[in-house]
């Protein structure tokens, strides 16, 4: 976790003396700040399957970094155990909403819903603009049911199943994500 930008430099002045990258551009991360904007970047939101959500999605983020820089969302002091958030982030790729997830604010894993509704009563009591709001509980209220995660599988799979020729096709990365959560049940038993 950085705490400060200063740390932030110093981080990624390693990472160009190093050669891996050149330019911030050259780093993915989920979050990263963009100096010549004045912004941070979030990277998720060229995931979404429609524009509304990534909008609903931009509006939580902008609702949730007004939560943590007025201190509402506060994180445990303590430390978090390595490979913590890329476990997270892998469960929530592979799960989705149904996922458990790491939440450093009370250093403790929950279902992905709970995190959500959560976040949603801070929200709440620390209001956003109205059209933010309404984006925002609209987004809670599909992340009840909807599983983007899922929705890709079963397109995809379908779009396989009904090709010509799969009958002698050799599995690839494409039919592995389709059938994702059914492998990475096998490997995690």
């Amino acid at each position: 976790r950085v705490t400060s930008w200063a740390e932030f430099q110093t981080i990624a002045q390693e990472i160009f003396d190093s050669g891996l990258a050149k330019t911030l551009k050259d780093i993915y991360w989920d979050v990263r700040p963009k100096p010549e904007f004045g912004t941070v970047e979030v990277r998720v939101f060229d995931t979404p399957l429609s524009v509304s959500k990534a909008v609903a999605l931009a509006a939580f983020t902008r609702a949730c970094a007004a939560l943590a820089l007025n201190g509402q969302l506060g994180y445990a002091p303590i430390a978090i155990p390595f490979n913590t958030e890329r476990v997270s982030r892998f469960m929530a790729c592979r799960d989705g909403m149904d996922a458990r997830l790491f939440n450093p604010a009370v250093s403790q894993w929950m279902p992905a819903r709970q995190w959500l509704a959560m976040l949603g009563e801070r929200i709440e009591a620390h209001p956003v603009c109205d059209a933010d709001m309404r984006k925002i509980r609209t987004l809670h209220q599909q992340a009840e049911n909807a599983q983007d995660s899922d929705t890709m599988r079963e397109t995809w799979g379908n779009i396989l199943n009904a090709s010509p020729g799969m009958a002698n096709w050799e599995p690839g990365p494409l039919e592995y994500a389709v059938n994702s959560r059914e492998h990475c049940a096998r490997l995690l038993a």
